[in-house]
């Protein structure tokens, strides 16, 4: 299947090319019509966004670092036709529509599912103040 949009993964886990959440990611969503590129930096995220065109920017909100997914969404905001966020709290998914984020999900989304949130065409996950679980 040739993909058909470039999204760009930043992520401190789904990233490293050899860690159990990329494997599972990549078993996950590896067949969807997609072009991902990964980094598990968020200054690196910052950067590939603003040399790249992407379709869509997923950031992770814990980086482990001084640096977090919401500063990265209020970087990139404008860079992408989507930007998504991935959280498990509802005052930080609150904080990710602040910054700028299309839609805020939890991790683990079916395929088809994270597909149509990659694309913009989902009207769920788009509602501020209440954490949508899968």
């Amino acid at each position: 299947m040739t993909p058909n949009l470039k999204v760009l993964i930043g992520d401190d886990q789904i990233a490293k090319p050899d860690s159990p959440s990329r494997l599972n990611f990549e078993e996950d969503y590896g067949q969807l019509p997609v072009s991902f590129d990964h980094e598990t930096d968020p200054q690196r995220v910052i950067k590939r966004a603003n040399e790249e065109q992407y379709d869509a920017i997923v950031t992770d909100h814990d980086y482990k670092q001084d640096i977090t997914g919401l500063d990265v969404l209020g970087a990139v905001n404008g860079l992408a036709r989507v930007l998504v966020f991935h959280t498990g709290t509802e005052t930080v998914q609150n904080q990710g529509f602040e910054r700028g984020a299309d839609y805020c999900i939890p991790k683990g989304l079916p395929p088809e599912d994270f597909y149509e949130i990659l694309t913009g065409r989902s009207e769920n996950f788009k509602d501020q103040g209440k954490l949508l679980s899968v």
